[in-house]
């Protein structure tokens, strides 16, 4: 399934989100934080969800990589 395999690059863009901004201002600590935390949750609820679609499919569906 190509969402498992995008997955770990949205997860290094989100991460990096916060060092993007405040291009001239700061960005207090406790929102980069929160926003952090909060991604983390969401691709925890991301990779769950993709890891019980993967279960119910049939192995004669996966593509091999070559």
């Amino acid at each position: 399934m190509d969402a498992a395999r995008f997955a770990p690059v949205l997860a290094a863009f989100l991460f990096l989100i916060p060092l993007m901004w405040g291009a001239g201002q700061e960005v207090p600590t406790a929102s980069a934080l929160i926003f952090i935390f909060g991604a983390w949750a969401g691709l925890i609820a991301v990779t769950a969800f993709l890891s019980h679609k993967l279960r119910k499919m049939p192995r004669d569906n996966w593509q091999e990589r070559p």
